[in-house]
Formats: C-alpha cells, structure tokens, sequence
C-alpha cells in the first residue's frame, strides 16, 4: 500500500505511514495529529533535499499558493506589532502549503481511497462521542476537541458518504460500502446538528442541495435515491427536537434578534467600513481586533445585550472574504480568489474530462471547495480553525492528481 518509488524507499514509505496517523489522530488530538504531520513534513523536506526523483508537482497551483502567500507577507508589513502579523501570515501559509504539497506528492492514486475510509473512520468514532456528550448536558457536543473543529471535519466529509452512494454507476464499490456510507450519513448529520455550528448546517445543507439537484435533472432513477437522503435528515431533524439545546439552537435560526447573529451583522458593517478606508492592502494581519475595538465599534446592537457585552473580545468578522478585506484589501481578496478560482477550474476539468474514478475525485474536491466558501460567510477559516484548513489541503492535494485505474472497492 504504501510503496512509492524505488529510489528512496525509506522516507516515502515513512511519509506515508506518518501520514497515515496524521490521519488516525487529527480528530481526536489536535496535538498528536500535528506532530504526525510535522514529523511528514521533516521527512519530505529531507526527501525532497535529497532527490527530486518520481516526485511531480503541478507547478500552477504551487505558483498560485506562493502568490498568496506573498500577499499575505506584504500585508503583514502593515501591521503592528510586527511578529503579529508575520505569525498570521505563517500561519496563512503553513496550514495550506504543506497539507498540500504533502498530499500532492506522496499520495498516490491508489492510497486515496484507503485514506478516505481512514478519514471517515476517524471522524465517525468522534462525531459518535458527540451523542454520548449530548446526553451529558452539553449545549454543543464537541467531540473529543472543539464544537468548530467538529464540525468542519464533519462538514467535509459528510458528502463524501453521499457521493460514495449516489456514484455507483462509476464507483465499482458493493453493496456494503453504500449501506455503511448511508448509515455514516445518518450518524454525521445527528452529530453536526449538536455541535451547534449553525454555519456548518447551512454550508452542508446547500451543498448537497446542489448536488441532489444536479442528480435529478442528469441521472436516471436518482429520485429514490434523493428521497431516502432527505428521509434520513428528517428522522434526524425529529429526533434532534427531543433535545432542547439543539432544538433552541435550531430555532435561532428563524430569530432576527438572536444574539450572535445581531452581532455578525454588526462586525460585518465594521469589516466593510474597514477595508473601505483602507482599499488596497487593509489595515494589516492580525489588526482587525484593534481598529475594531479603537476605530469601527459600532455600540448600539451591544447595548440590546449588555449581559453578553463580549463583542470587544471578537478577534475576526466572522467572514472570510470581510476578514481579507479588512485585513488585507483587495490585493489579499484577489490573490485569495485566483487560488481558489485555480482549483475550481481544476477539479472541473478533471470531471469532465478524466476517468470515472477522477470523475468521483473531483465531484468530491468541488462539494469540498464550496462547503469552504459557504462555511467561511459565517466563520474564520482563513486564520482560524486551522486543523480543518489543515484537513481541508490534505484531502484537495490528495484530489489534485487524476487517477488512471479503477479501484473495485471493499
């Protein structure tokens, strides 16, 4: 499974491995899934300073990085103090390029398959600790890290299990596979519901709302299947109501006046009048807290919550196109779009043109790339939430390569 090339052996396969326990612990320790990664990423460099030999890079999409990366660094000048920005920039940087590159090029298409049901194993035994934490009494289950990073590794993958069921026709896979990815499904949705992230909820929800349409308007007899997914998130939604956290949480949403929505909108407005005064390169990395605080606080929608009167100790706008152009300007935003607009087109080639195994790759990059952009409307996953950025460039660098065999299944 994990032999690479016969050059060097040794640290291919150990790159692997490592990244194989990356994969095991990252949902459970953000610690130990961190010094997995790192401990690939020593042997990749040295592998890489050694010989270059079998290792191929898609030099665009590195282009592209690097162009981020340079407008976040130039951003960072701006900013004060100095360090503040420049680890805002490293880590702008280090929770993209690596996880990519990483997976790039030591994955190869065989394995990718392998670490997906590594992946969802994982998380499957963490989104189940969530029920037992509900149980208990916690307002949001949390797994065995944090609610936010809960819930980005379960909206990452949840399509996934839908997609390993809707895409039989091109996935050779059993019938035991589709079963046990339904029942995935079901266990995710319950377990992103109690986690409370309400962001999560909506960028999962019009995704696949998305990806259901397009099954009904180009597949042949994918209605029951459709239909047998929303049956699934019924009984979900019917179960979760016996649950009064989830159900008040749930109900905020239809609440005008609810408290961390109110104050979204009020950070938004201050983000935008932000990057107004400041158009090109922002106010600097890692300065939003302070203009916000000193410059662009807008006290009336606090002073309808003076119990809650944390809105100062917000440190982004919950908004990842704001937070660049607060932070960064249009300069920042562009350079941010250009990667993402790469990818995009990218992952949409390789459906149309690829195999039917690439095919299922990109259909799983692009469900990826837009719970991202639609999870980031409400939260901080730019220079936040690193390990589910992290995750995030490991599963579209595994993505990247097309695959030229077909993988029969389980």
């Amino acid at each position: 499974m994990f032999a690479r090339s016969s050059y060097s052996p040794f640290l291919d396969n150990g790159i692997c491995v490592l990244l194989f326990f990356y994969v095991c612990f990252f949902p459970f320790s953000i610690a130990a899934g961190n010094f997995c990664f790192d401990a690939a990423l020593i042997l990749a460099g040295i592998r890489i300073f050694f010989s270059r030999q079998n290792l191929h890079w898609d030099r665009k999409i590195i282009l592209f990085i690097c162009l981020y990366g340079f407008m976040m660094l130039l951003s960072a000048l701006r900013s004060v103090p100095l360090q503040l920005g420049l680890r805002q920039a490293f880590n702008a940087i280090y929770y993209l390029l690596p996880p990519f590159a990483l997976a790039h090029l030591f994955i190869l298409p065989r394995q990718r398959f392998y670490y997906l049901y590594l992946m969802l194993l994982s998380v499957l035994i963490s989104a189940s600790y969530a029920y037992v934490q509900s149980l208990q009494g916690y307002v949001r289950a949390f797994g065995f890290i944090a609610p936010l990073e809960l819930a980005g590794s379960i909206s990452q993958l949840l399509p996934i299990t839908v997609l390993l069921v809707c895409e039989q026709s091109t996935y050779k896979s059993n019938f035991l596979v589709r079963a046990l990815s339904m029942l995935t499904f079901f266990v995710f949705a319950v377990a992103l519901i109690l986690t409370g992230t309400r962001g999560a909820w909506l960028a999962v929800g019009f995704t696949l709302s998305l990806y259901f349409a397009y099954l009904l308007v180009t597949a042949r007899k994918s209605f029951f299947i459709v239909a047998l997914f929303l049956l699934l998130t019924v009984f979900a939604l019917a179960g979760l109501s016996f649950i009064p956290a989830a159900q008040k949480r749930m109900e905020s949403l239809a609440n005008p006046n609810d408290y961390s929505i109110v104050t979204r909108f009020a950070m938004w407005s201050s983000a935008t009048k932000m990057w107004v005064d400041h158009p090109l390169v922002g106010v600097g990395l890692g300065n939003y807290p302070e203009f916000y605080r000193t410059r662009y606080y807008d006290p009336e929608p606090w002073e309808r919550f003076r119990k809650n009167h944390d809105g100062l100790t917000h440190k982004h706008p919950h908004n990842i196109f704001l937070h660049l152009l607060a932070e960064t300007g249009i300069v920042g935003l562009l350079s941010f779009a250009l990667l993402l607009g790469h990818a995009f087109r990218h992952f949409i080639a390789l459906w149309r043109t690829g195999s039917p195994n690439s095919q299922i790759f990109a259909k799983i990059a692009l469900s990826l790339l837009i719970i991202y952009l639609t999870f980031g409307l409400t939260e901080n996953l730019v220079f936040g939430m690193f390990p589910a950025m992290q995750s995030l460039w490991f599963l579209l660098g595994m993505l990247w390569n097309p695959a030229n065999h077909t993988f029969k299944g389980a």
